[in-house]
Order: structure tokens, then C-alpha cells, then sequence
């Protein structure tokens, strides 16, 4: 018994196959014992011989046809596992540090056949990422090689002090100090330029786009007049995306400057205050004024006039 599992089991049968081919192998066998078959008192030797001979004849020939059975599920076997469509159920993977299980990329057509693998995907590197997987039916293997792409997708991250700037009339503000970080998740912090660097690449997100991370501050450089301006902090990684964020500046009005009183033209007067009218102190009426009457004052002749003094006609005042 232990002879006829272990053939079928070189031949490749699954374990429920091998049992029932070696049952049937056995029963057959048995059938055709000489000490089972009822033999003839005339011929005892003879049928002897014919029913060993027939036993063995049928192991034969059963063992015969079940390897031409087995042959022939095995074509069928190896048929399935080379038609086993094994394909990526994503096109593309994002660039990073992250660990990722080939196994939860792809998928099989035939749910019968065992993948697995031994590589990883390395997502360090933008573009194609191959890896080997195993394909197994039964007892044949085949592999098969699926290619990832990988990409750089986002964007860096860009973080500002104040969104809005408010400075004196004629003052300079200082934009890189309300610029805090510019950072990429891979690259790390980006570095300011002046000016936007060459593109080493021509397919942004998926090659290395520019030699090193960089960014900008984009706006006017005259702050001379009053009034709100807009600038944009523009930044990109090294494979070319890019992040923007704005913030304002606000030039205040410039103070008003006081305007210094006119200076004040006052002179000497000596006003009458019984006649109600004044006169300049060299006038010969101001000797005729009575003392009680009399009012010397240091003013202009304006004000005299707004309080309702009349000017003299003598001395014109």
C-alpha cells in the first residue's frame, strides 16, 4: 500500500487522489487473489497461475492508465498556471519612506493559484520598481515580474509668521523673516533662492526634476507709496511640485507734517475806552485821554477791531 501512495504521489496527485487511485489499486488487487478466487478440483495449478497472472496483468494496466490520467491532468494543471493572469491593481506609488507589502498590489485571475514573494518595493527611488513574484498551482511554479511605478506627487508644505504685514511710511519689512518654514515630507527643508534655479528633468513628479529643493518670495520691490501689496511664497521639491502661499505688506500713510501758526504781527496800542477807538501810542490824542479811559494794550489791530474798537483817523492805526 505504502509503494502504491508514494507512486501516485511522484506523479503529482493532490492527497484525496492518491488515497482513492491506491484504494482502488488494492481492492483491484485483491479481487484477483488466488486464495479469493474459487478454483477448479480439475485444473487447481493452472487457475492458480491464470488468477495471479490476471491480478497483476490488471495492476498493470490500471497503473498504465492512471498515469496516462495523471499525464494528462497535468497538462491541464501546468495549462491553468501558465494562463493565470497576474497583474497590479495600481499603477502608481507614491514616493516616500514607507514599508509597503508587495502582496496588497496585486491580484491573481485565478484564486487557486499561491503567490508570494520575497521583494520589496523600494519607494525611495521614483520610477519603475519590479518586483518577482511566485505563482504556484499545485505542485508546479512559475514566476512572474510586475512593475510598479513610482512617483513624487506632493507638494511642499510652507508655513508663514503673519498673513498680513502692517509697516510705517518708509520703512522696509523684512519678507524672509514672515516666511517660518518651507519643508518637504521627503526632502526636508527647502532653501531660499533669489531666483528659480534651471530644471535638471523635463517630467515633473516623476524624475528628479531640480537638483536640490528651493523657494521664493514673489513681489514688488517698490514699497515707496502708501497702500496694500501681495506677495507669493513660491516653493518645489526636487522632482518639481510646487506649493504657493501669499501674504500681505501694508504701507501706512506717511504722517502729516503741522503746519507752524503764521507768526503773529502785535504792536503797541493805546485804546480809548470812553470813545471807543484806539491809536498808536505816538499819537497826539493820547495825551488828551483821561487816565480812567485810557488802556494800553500789545495786541493787533485786527483783534481791536473784532472786539469794536475803531482805528484813529488821525494816526491811521
Amino acid at each position: 500500500m505504502d509503494a502504491i501512495v508514494s507512486f501516485f504521489q511522484r506523479l503529482g496527485l493532490k492527497k484525496g487522489a492518491v488515497l482513492v487511485a491506491s484504494l482502488l489499486l488494492l481492492i483491484s488487487g485483491l479481487l484477483s487473489d488466488p486464495e479469493a478466487t474459487p478454483s477448479s478440483s480439475e485444473e487447481p495449478a493452472y487457475s492458480t497461475v491464470l488468477a495471479t497472472n490476471s491480478g497483476a496483468g490488471f495492476i498493470q494496466s490500471s497503473l498504465a492508465e492512471f498515469e496516462e490520467v495523471v499525464s494528462e491532468n497535468s497538462h491541464v494543471i501546468q495549462y491553468a498556471l501558465d494562463a493565470a493572469v497576474l497583474k497590479s491593481k495600481t499603477v502608481y506609488l507614491e514616493y516616500g519612506t514607507e514599508a509597503l507589502d508587495p502582496m496588497r498590489f496585486v491580484e491573481c485571475d485565478n484564486p487557486d493559484v499561491v503567490l508570494s514573494t520575497s521583494d520589496s518595493i523600494d519607494l525611495q527611488t521614483v520610477g519603475d520598481a519590479p518586483v518577482m513574484f511566485r505563482m504556484a498551482l499545485d505542485s508546479f511554479v512559475r514566476s512572474q515580474v510586475v512593475t510598479f511605478r513610482v512617483r513624487d506627487t506632493h507638494g511642499p508644505n510652507i508655513e508663514i509668521n503673519e498673513k498680513s504685514i502692517i509697516v510705517a511710511y518708509g520703512d522696509t519689512p523684512d519678507l524672509q523673516a514672515n516666511v517660518l518654514t518651507v519643508s518637504d515630507d521627503v526632502d526636508g527643508r527647502l532653501t531660499y533662492v533669489s531666483n528659480e534655479p534651471e530644471t535638471a528633468g523635463t517630467d515633473a513628479g516623476n524624475e528628479r526634476f531640480y537638483e536640490s529643493g528651493w523657494y521664493r518670495i514673489d513681489g514688488p520691490s517698490d514699497l515707496s507709496q502708501p497702500g496694500t501689496y501681495t506677495y507669493t511664497v513660491v516653493a518645489a521639491d526636487i522632482h518639481g511640485n510646487r506649493a504657493t502661499k501669499e501674504f500681505s505688506v501694508t504701507v501706512k500713510e506717511p504722517p502729516v507734517a503741522e503746519t507752524a501758526p503764521a507768526p503773529v504781527n502785535t504792536r503797541a496800542y493805546v485804546v480809548n475806552t470812553n470813545t471807543g477807538k484806539f491809536h498808536n501810542s505816538w499819537c497826539r490824542y493820547v495825551d488828551t485821554i483821561a487816565s480812567h479811559n485810557r488802556w494800553d494794550v500789545e495786541t493787533t489791530r485786527e483783534e481791536l477791531i473784532d472786539r469794536g474798537y475803531e482805528p484813529c483817523k488821525v494816526c491811521n492805526p
